[in-house]
């Protein structure tokens, strides 16, 4: 998992960037650069349409400068707004290809790949291919919600604000795919660990 800013350094760049700091913004960008760009890409499967959402977002910032409002975790800003203007980005490609779809229509599909699950870096390249494959079959929500959870390290709660669910919900969305997993004798003992990582149970 990423290391990610403290909330007080967030809070301290927001802050700087209200009060039109530009390094304070190209601070942000360069903090989260990686893990927001990475999100968008697993949304949209388009590489330059997620880099163009992901720097649309930040020159929005800067144009709202001295205008942001307090928030209580900007990672959580930043996820969230991506996620929106990915979506309503891939809306208007689908309208411009003639096909017709409702915002809920529209659901990114995340996809998994072996060298991703770094916390199985000791397991059999074999394992880690079937542990991807058997993620990749799993419903697209809780596809991502397993992103999120793990390697985003969203909490539970997190998770269900940025998705507009229940607690329950996504906890629930979290033990099927564990047992989902479980189904596959290989990958028993190996859901397990991946959902307790999950969970946050092991480091």
């Amino acid at each position: 998992m990423r290391a990610a800013l403290s909330i007080q350094d967030e809070q301290e760049l927001w802050r700087k960037i209200n009060q039109q700091d530009r390094q304070a913004l190209t601070s942000l960008y360069l903090a989260y650069h990686d893990t927001l760009l990475d999100y968008a890409r697993k949304l949209a499967h388009d590489e330059a349409l997620a880099l163009n959402c992901l720097q649309e977002l930040f020159v929005q910032l800067w144009h709202q400068r001295g205008r942001l409002s307090d928030v209580k975790s900007v990672k959580i800003y930043l996820i969230v707004a991506l996620r929106r203007r990915v979506v309503r980005q891939l809306k208007q490609e689908q309208a411009r290809s003639r096909r017709q779809f409702s915002f809920q229509e529209v659901q990114p599909a995340l996809e998994f790949s072996a060298e991703e699950l770094v916390m199985l870096h000791e397991t059999e390249a074999e394992v880690r291919e079937q542990m991807a494959d058997s993620l990749n079959r799993l419903p697209e929500r809780q596809r991502e919600i397993i992103y999120l959870r793990y390697y985003e390290n969203l909490s539970i709660q997190e998770i269900a604000d940025l998705l507009h669910m229940q607690y329950q919900s996504v906890s629930n969305n979290l033990q099927r795919a564990y047992k989902t997993l479980r189904t596959n004798p290989l990958l028993r003992k190996l859901a397990q660990t991946f959902l307790l990582l999950m969970l946050g149970f092991l480091k």
